[in-house]
């Protein structure tokens, strides 16, 4: 994923990545998820370690040699010693639907407010006199408001996550940003 010169992700990249992530199929997003965890490289013991390591910081090295350990026998079933990308989509394939579509999908907006926008849209479209004709409304501040609320409120570190990111990514990213703020 391209990175600025501080290591960090830019707007545009965030945007592009928010839109693929709406936008593209399961198998698609599972081969996104493998290729991001190692460069796309088979994962053997010792980097599933390091990744297990930064998804569970609090277990120790003993607890984080049992999970890669059970983990890998679950998705190296030819018993290589690491896991290719193929082995991992079977696996992710073979886990409960619901499981792999919740943590997997994700909508730029929320599903609660395209359901308020169909339900209003619904309720219009059914008069029995013509809907007036819509004239191009400006952008109030009270519209920005909302949505800067609503923003705010939703819980980005779903996202950098199904983005790859570790909760110290996005804490390094609020620092830098934070930084940068007047």
């Amino acid at each position: 994923m391209p990175k600025n010169k501080d290591g960090g992700m830019t707007f545009q990249t965030f945007c592009n990545a928010s839109k693929w992530c709406e936008n593209v199929n399961i198998e698609g997003k599972l081969r996104g998820f493998f290729r991001t965890l190692n460069d796309g490289h088979y994962i053997d013991n010792d980097t599933l370690k390091k990744i297990l390591k930064s998804v569970y910081p609090e277990d120790n090295r003993e607890a984080i040699s049992r999970h890669a350990k059970v983990f890998m026998s679950e998705v190296d079933k030819r018993r290589l010693g690491y896991i290719d990308e193929e082995q991992f989509i079977r696996w992710m394939k073979n886990m409960p639907h619901e499981t792999v579509q919740k943590i997997l999908m994700y909508s730029i907006i929320p599903d609660h407010i395209q359901e308020e926008f169909r339900r209003d849209n619904l309720s219009t479209s059914h008069s029995s006199k013509p809907p007036p004709k819509k004239r191009r409304q400006a952008i109030t501040g009270d519209m920005l408001d909302t949505v800067a609320t609503r923003a705010s409120a939703r819980d980005w570190s779903v996202l950098a996550n199904k983005l790859g990111f570790t909760l110290e990514d996005v804490d390094q990213l609020s620092r830098q940003v934070s930084k940068e703020r007047p």
